[in-house]
């Protein structure tokens, strides 16, 4: 038996101090990647920070054994009386606000998803770690170990095919909901492997005693590791993007081992963590709906003095348009982890690197003026502005809405405004909307371009839009609304 932070790791149904510990500080990884979504930091934390729920939860079956005996049956009852009555109560919290706020036909929409296993939101993580499970148990009972083995590469080709083909990102009508099925089972089957992994981890953690200086070098190994692969390999297991397999695993093992063994030496008594990984279903569960998120930023706002964290604030579409207006192709400057894929030859991307150069027109014309009522946004848009190599093009200003003038003989209006889910309530948005209705007034050679979900917008704003296109922002479905 592995004693840890005074708790037995045996057969028993106790709690483990150091996995309390590591859950509550992974979640807190999770709030994080969704208060800072265009830091650099996210694409670091995405490497681990859900992997080890599930690392956690293979590690927990291996110092656990009394689900052995269990049938699949008793097995799969217990697992969703802890995982699927929550994500049963908040869906149904959630449908009732979504109907609230936006109507019938978004609350039906949002009820397929949830009975397909996709969830609202992070509601996904809670039926893939479910279905995971179950999956490892069944993959368990097979007597044979080559069989085992067999099933698990079977897994991790299908899981990184799907993540090649980008097909969990793909939205298209008539597709999108054997798209979505087939992402919660890609899902799933990626938290199976991630689970074997944590079972082999706490098989040979109960089988080898390392000394106490031992385990530090190994958590600083797994640390550095981490830090310096993480950079190569964007994921989203949302989406069921892994990129590189190998990449993938081996960060979710090093960061997960990390993090674990963080915990196990230095806060496996700490309060504060254990509580929020007591509660971390919860959390999950929660954070993005309920005004949980929109608290959360503005009290880390208000310790930060005002600075405006998310990205999003920023006026982007400034620097997108500038841009265009240049020829300057979208990460032109940046490297992406396909270029280590192997499977095409590095002399392609250089080539196309230089014909995208090529292409650029530094001498073009072009001025885009933005605003916004925060101070520190605008000083986000100048930075981002420059980073991106079109300062000169853009200017960001203290304005309000309400003092809006169309001055010149020409000019064009885009708007991507809060839609009432991350940013603002729906009535806040709404009251919006009639704002612009009121200030983009039609003018002979100005047009406006409003993105908005909410369906009933052109009401809201006061006349019919001339044009409509359908987009996605994320996995919103939303409504470009063109007016001329």
């Amino acid at each position: 038996m592995d004693r840890v932070g005074g708790k037995a790791a045996g057969g028993g149904g106790e709690r483990i101090a150091y996995v309390d510990a590591a859950r509550g500080l992974a979640i807190l990884c999770v709030v994080l990647g969704h208060l800072y979504p265009g830091d650099g930091i996210v694409q670091y934390i995405s490497s681990f920070h859900v992997p080890v729920f599930f690392i956690l939860s293979g590690l927990l079956m291996a110092a656990r054994d009394g689900w052995k005996a269990r049938r699949l049956t008793e097995f799969a009852a217990k697992k969703a009386k802890r995982l699927l009555y929550p994500y049963a109560t908040i869906s149904a919290l959630n449908l009732a606000l979504i109907f609230a706020r936006r109507g019938q036909k978004a609350m039906l929409r949002q009820l397929t998803a949830t009975l397909l296993g996709e969830g609202i939101d992070a509601l996904w993580f809670l039926s893939a770690l479910f279905l995971a499970e179950i999956a490892f148990k069944v993959v368990m009972s097979f007597k044979r170990r080559g069989l085992r083995i067999a099933a698990f590469l079977c897994m991790a080709v299908g899981t990184a095919g799907f993540s090649y083909l980008g097909l969990g990102a793909v939205q298209r009508e008539g597709l999108a909901q054997i798209l979505s099925l087939a992402n919660v089972v890609s899902r799933a089957l990626v938290g199976c492997i991630l689970i074997g992994m944590g079972y082999g981890y706490g098989r040979v953690r109960a089988r080898v005693r390392l000394s106490r200086a031992a385990q530090y070098g190994l958590m600083a190994a797994a640390f550095a590791l981490n830090l310096a692969l993480f950079r190569f390999n964007a994921v989203d297991l949302h989406y069921s993007l892994i990129g590189n397999p190998a990449l993938y695993y081996a960060n979710a093992a090093a960061g997960s081992y990390a993090l674990m063994k963080l915990c196990e030496l230095a806060f496996a008594e700490n309060r504060f963590l254990r509580f929020w990984g007591r509660n971390s279903t919860v959390v999950f569960a929660t954070h993005l709906n309920f005004g949980i998120l929109e608290i959360a930023k503005a009290v880390t706002a208000a310790a930060l003095h005002g600075r405006c964290i998310p990205a999003e604030f920023a006026i982007t579409l400034l620097i997108e348009a500038a841009l265009a207006a240049k020829g300057i192709a979208p990460g032109v400057r940046r490297r992406f982890a396909a270029m280590d894929w192997g499977s095409v030859p590095g002399s392609i991307w250089k080539e196309e690197r230089q014909r995208a150069r090529e292409r650029e027109r530094p001498d073009a014309v072009f001025q885009a003026h933005g605003g916004d009522i925060d101070e520190a946004c605008l000083r986000l848009t100048e930075e981002n502005a420059a980073k991106a190599g079109v300062a000169g093009c853009v200017t960001a200003k203290r304005a309000d809405l309400r003092q809006f003038q169309p001055e010149g003989d020409t000019g064009v209006v885009l708007c991507n405004p809060p839609y009432g889910e991350r940013l603002l309530d729906v009535k806040a948005a709404e009251e919006l909307y009639r704002v612009m209705g009121r200030v983009f007034r039609p003018k002979p050679g100005w047009s406006y371009g409003i993105i908005s979900p909410h369906e009933n917008f052109e009401t809201l704003f006061g006349r019919q839009a001339d044009k409509r296109r359908k987009l996605y922002n994320g996995n919103i479905k939303c409504i470009l609304y063109m007016f001329f």
